[in-house]
């Protein structure tokens, strides 16, 4: 007769405990957010969000579902200095401007135009820059530079650049006539 006790008494917890979960669960899913939440999205090194898409410059880098669609809406972007290429410093002479680069891959620099993309810096506005006026391109932790045909030449130390040289911190890397920069590796 006891054990007939215990086995009732155990079988009206668990149901109590499954009523309780359940309830619990219920009254979460009814729960509405509200209406006019806000749904912002920060992330780091300049890109923003607008239309529920990440964007960098004009360009869009991924689409990510539209906002509309998620309540909340929540990024996180970890970047692994190990496979996110190197980190570059140019500094003009000229204008002392100072353009942080990270290269994952190879950046086109030129002048600065309304057409950029996530892979183009645009450090000038002379006209002897040409809009695409050259490569710096990142292979196995090593800098290389390359001219791309452009008007007014790129140089490398005062030495003219027609294929892939490697650049180090320190050197002087002039673009056309008179935009130079001092190259560093950070």
């Amino acid at each position: 007769m006891e054990t007939k006790i215990i086995v009732f008494l155990v079988i009206v917890c668990v149901v109590i405990i499954l009523l309780i979960v359940f309830l619990i669960l219920l009254i979460r899913s009814s729960q509405k957010l509200p209406k006019n939440r806000r749904r912002d999205i920060v992330v780091n090194d300049g890109a923003n969000i607008s239309d529920g898409r990440i964007e960098n410059g004009s360009k869009k880098l991924f689409s990510a579902m539209p906002l509309d669609v998620m309540s909340t809406c929540v990024v996180n972007i970890n970047i692994n200095k190990s496979t996110a290429g190197s980190r570059i410093r140019l500094r003009s002479v000229n204008s002392s401007k100072i353009f942080d680069i990270y290269i994952n891959g190879e950046v086109i620099l030129g002048r600065i135009n309304s057409e950029m993309n996530f892979n183009f810096c645009g450090v000038s506005e002379l006209r002897s820059v040409s809009r695409n006026h050259c490569t710096i391109a990142e292979k196995c932790g090593v800098i290389y530079v390359k001219d791309n045909s452009s008007t007014n030449h790129t140089y490398l130390n005062d030495c003219p650049v027609t294929a892939y040289v490697q650049i180090k911190s320190g050197d002087v890397l002039r673009l056309g006539n008179e935009e130079i920069f001092i190259f560093e590796i950070i």
